[in-house]
């Protein structure tokens, strides 16, 4: 009987401190809240030979630059600069959305997206769209089965246009200071999860993968200066290593 009551004892405990590293996180994500670049459309006039380019950026606050300094550091804008020095120019729409899950991507992004890709006879437009997207699904609890069927309805709903390139990136690992354990390696575990989904999404419909998770883990575990002020959000410095990563392998 006397163990019996340890182990609830010590069950208890266990429960609690999970559910404090839990709390404590998401309070200290609500306590530092951070300003949206919120600027979509960009157009750069570029150094290349190459005809337009067109980048379509579908995402969540990750690719909507939250926790950048201002509204020409989220990793999408850097990618265009740097697609600039090949393309006579580069046409930037970043639809990524603060708070956007699979869902909300399928339901309201997939239809901007599809009003901006280059039309499939014009020779001269080339369309390239990056989904990265699942961090909130993640978070929210999403089911892997919800997540994995949402995000290939969204890739099915691009693919009616054979012109465009459709590029898949990987979930990050994001770890900080406010994600304390046993709590850091759950999140660092679904994120493996999502990520084996993804790799199996691009598998099955032939899509460029970027493994961002591989690429930028071992920073982004040990480097606190590749987080802006909240612990999660990457800082400039953090974009930049991103849009290095994402770029290479465009």
């Amino acid at each position: 009987m006397r163990l019996l009551i340890y182990a609830i004892i010590i069950a208890g405990l266990v429960f609690l401190y999970f559910n404090r590293s839990y709390a404590y996180y998401y309070d200290y994500l609500g306590s530092h809240p951070l300003t949206n670049p919120n600027q979509t459309y960009y157009v750069f006039e570029g150094q290349g030979r190459e005809n337009t380019l067109v980048y379509i950026a579908l995402g969540d606050s990750l690719t909507a630059g939250i926790g950048a300094s201002d509204h020409m550091k989220p990793f999408p804008v850097l990618i265009a600069q740097s697609l600039a020095k090949r393309y006579e120019s580069v046409v930037l729409n970043n639809f990524g959305q603060p708070q956007a899950t699979t869902a909300d991507v399928l339901n309201s992004q997939i239809n901007l997206a599809k009003t901006n890709i280059s039309p499939a006879k014009n020779p001269h437009l080339t369309t390239v769209i990056t989904i990265f997207i699942g961090i909130n699904d993640l978070h929210n609890f999403e089911s892997l089965n919800n997540f994995k069927k949402n995000y290939q309805e969204i890739i099915s709903g691009l693919k009616t246009n054979n012109q465009a390139k459709i590029v898949l990136i990987n979930l990050p690992y994001l770890g900080s200071k406010t994600l304390l354990p046993p709590f850091n390696y759950l999140v660092d575990y679904r994120t493996q999860k999502y990520n084996e989904a993804i790799k199996s999404l691009a598998e099955k419909n032939n899509l460029q993968l970027i493994d961002l998770y591989t690429s930028t883990q071992a920073s982004m575990k040990n480097d606190q200066g590749l987080y802006s002020s909240d612990f999660f959000h990457p800082s400039d410095k953090g974009y930049q290593l991103w849009a290095q990563v994402i770029k290479n392998s465009l």
